[in-house]
């Protein structure tokens, strides 16, 4: 799994929960971000839940079906902010 990978939580019964943003791992958990009701909140599993399977469906929990390039979207956009930021402390207008 890569940053920004789209997954499917099958243990999840409301679709606002059944797909989440994987973010990364941090410990024991993997971290993601949902839209609950169109918004945003940060959600969060054990990692060795992704191996496990839903029996009734015989899958894994947890699988990737897709990728979204938002988090570069919104690095690019703040490194121009901090850019011009920079550019206007150096000139001394902020």
């Amino acid at each position: 799994m890569k940053k920004g990978d789209i997954l499917i939580n099958r243990f999840a019964g409301h679709i606002d929960c059944r797909y989440f943003i994987y973010l990364g791992t941090v410990g024991d958990y993997i971290v993601g971000l949902e839209f609950i009701e169109g918004r945003p909140r940060k959600t969060r599993f054990y990692r060795s839940s992704l191996d496990e399977i839903v029996p009734a469906l015989n899958k894994k929990a947890f699988e990737v079906v897709g990728h979204t390039d938002f988090l570069n979207i919104a690095k690019k956009d703040l490194e121009s902010i901090k850019k011009e930021d920079d550019r206007l402390w150096k000139k001394k207008i902020l």
